[in-house]
């Protein structure tokens, strides 16, 4: 037996008496008093900090499961080597509160730290964005990533629904509630739980149980998904609270099932008919086979990529084995034998545009105005290289042809495709940077000497551009870094930014994170190319171009 809930409330609000290994731990408290919490069937979770003001999850239960620990130490032991963003750590505590119970002599208890992610339920986030299709085609796209990388892990969640999915502020998801996980060192054993039936396999049972038992419940969900970004409608026709469009009916029965005869006529787009085809697949099989995983990756409609909250950082456990230390400077990725950094740049605040350094300048970079990024981000410390794009799309666009050459020739939607595989490929949520982001670290962020160029005032010592450059491309930090230690930000080739162009943008952007305007059709590039005079590789320079536009000046640079 265990606790009920008020006992458990009791206890909590006391922590510091009744925790031993978290006894650094307080409770969040409502306006009553009492600690703010939430219940499931099992278990109830409170929300605690420590004195720094972070934030955790402490899950206490509230009913016996066979195996508890056994199976919460496997999976933490799973998930402390698991280095994405879709999951989160977990530490199993025997014996970590003391709670007085009327319904049973023990007296200590176990309990689960996670680390506490801000977020709302997948469900309640279509519900809030149900009149922007955009948002909605994004969220699409972003559950085909996690649930082609969850497919390709020899893990699986066990219970994904709506509830068990979050959507952080930056509209990037996370994995929660881990009771019902398979690892593979879990091999032979039956499950403890068999997953909601709305979403599970009809046919799966507590005696299958492998790394198989999510493939059906990511197709079903990820073709409900699209089919709700391309008709909000159909929420509201076919999915009460807790539900996405499909019921248990409809999987006992296919060929009765309206929404599938509904969703039969919406097969005039690439995504649904791929997501179909998984669908099916995985409802004959019960599995989905690793050649056709790819049929996840989803395309937004007209390469739209809208704006969206930077993310807000996860707030961690100390007692976590695999916390994560203070941010690093410089981070290393490996992507099919080939190897790229990110530099970390420090938030700050500028002055953006024309500035009184610029010997010349256009109408679109006034006024001069003050801008605050707001978050440390990560930029690229080169331009992405032709090595790296052929390790990432198998091919090579450029027409200057060097393995550390930029690559070029591309249009902003392939540079959008690079991005969507990259992150499938690790699990990491890389992007295009913003105009101000991409300005920011160009000018040096913090450690700015306010120089014209990306570094230097002398163009030569930092850019390759139409005097210098041959009239070719150059492999890329073969001339001198800025300040932040960013090579060719001036300069070699014109880099697309995530932003919309504005003309008349700087009078009436926001002073905070500017997103870029939120009219108009073409892209912003920035930094000038091998084929410009000096003024174009101006660190306030700005360019445009229709997304898909291709020309073998411009390239990009990655953002996380």
């Amino acid at each position: 037996m265990y606790p009920s809930l008020g006992e458990y409330i009791e206890s909590v609000k006391y922590a510091a008496d009744n925790l031993e290994k978290l006894k650094h731990l307080t409770p969040v408290l409502k306006t009553n008093g009492d600690p703010y919490y939430s219940q499931g069937n099992y278990a109830v979770v409170f929300k605690m900090r420590d004195a720094d003001g972070k934030f955790y999850a402490m899950k206490c239960f509230t009913q016996e499961v066979a195996q508890r620990e056994e199976r919460y130490k496997l999976i933490a032991d799973q998930l402390k080597y698991e280095n994405s963003d879709y999951f989160v750590s977990i530490e199993y505590i025997e014996k970590e509160i003391f709670v007085s119970s009327n319904f049973t002599d023990e007296t200590e208890f176990p309990v689960l730290l996670m680390e506490w992610v801000d977020g709302e339920p997948l469900d309640a986030y279509i519900r809030h964005n149900i009149k922007d299709k955009d948002s909605l085609s994004l969220l699409s796209y972003r559950f085909g990533c996690f649930a082609q990388w969850l497919l390709s892990q020899p893990f699986a969640h066990g219970d994904i629904k709506p509830d068990n999915i979050l959507v952080r502020g930056d509209g990037t998801l996370v994995a929660i509630d881990y009771d019902g996980m398979y690892v593979p060192a879990m091999e032979g054993q039956k499950a403890e739980e068999n997953g909601t039936p709305d979403f599970r396999h009809p046919k799966r049972t507590l005696e299958i149980f492998d790394e198989h038992i999510d493939d059906f419940t990511l197709a079903s969900m990820a073709l409900a998904l699209e089919a709700i970004a391309l008709e909000p409608s159909l929420l509201y026709e076919f999915s009460p609270k807790d539900r996405l469009l499909f019921s248990e009916s409809d999987f006992l029965d296919i060929s009765e099932s309206r929404l599938l005869q509904r969703l039969l006529g919406m097969l005039h787009t690439e995504n649904m008919l791929n997501l179909w085809t998984l669908f099916f697949v995985a409802y004959k099989k019960m599995t989905i086979p690793a050649s056709l995983r790819d049929l996840f990756r989803m395309r937004l409609p007209d390469g739209k990529c809208p704006q969206i909250k930077k993310p807000k950082s996860l707030n961690e456990p100390k007692s976590l084995k695999q916390t994560k230390q203070k941010k690093e400077d410089t981070l290393s990725f490996t992507v099919g034998g080939v190897s790229f950094k990110m530099i970390r740049i420090e938030h700050g605040t500028f002055m953006m545009g024309a500035t009184p350094e610029m010997e010349e300048h256009y109408y679109d970079e006034e006024p001069v105005h003050e801008v605050t990024i707001s978050k440390d981000y990560y930029i690229g410390e080169t331009q992405v290289t032709q090595e790296l794009w052929q390790a990432v799309m198998g091919n090579n666009p450029s027409y200057f042809k060097g393995n550390n050459n930029p690559v070029e020739n591309i249009s902003c939607f392939d540079c959008w495709k690079f991005i969507w595989k990259l992150n499938e490929l690790t699990g990491k949520h890389f992007r295009l940077p913003t105009e101000a982001e991409w300005e920011y670290a160009a000018r040096g962020g913090n450690k700015s000497r306010h120089t014209q160029y990306s570094g230097s005032d002398d163009i030569d010592y930092v850019a390759w551009y139409w005097d210098n450059s041959g009239r070719q491309t150059h492999p890329v930090a073969k001339k001198s870094p800025n300040e932040l230690g960013l090579y060719d930000m001036s300069g070699n080739v014109w880099e697309w930014c995530d932003d919309l162009y504005g003309a008349g943008y700087y009078a009436k952007s926001p002073s905070v994170d500017p997103p870029g305007s939120s009219s108009g059709s073409d892209r912003v590039l920035r930094g000038g190319s091998w084929g410009c005079y000096p003024g174009n590789s101006r660190s306030s320079r700005r360019y445009r171009k229709t997304p898909e536009y291709r020309h073998y000046c411009y390239g990009f640079r990655l953002a996380l």
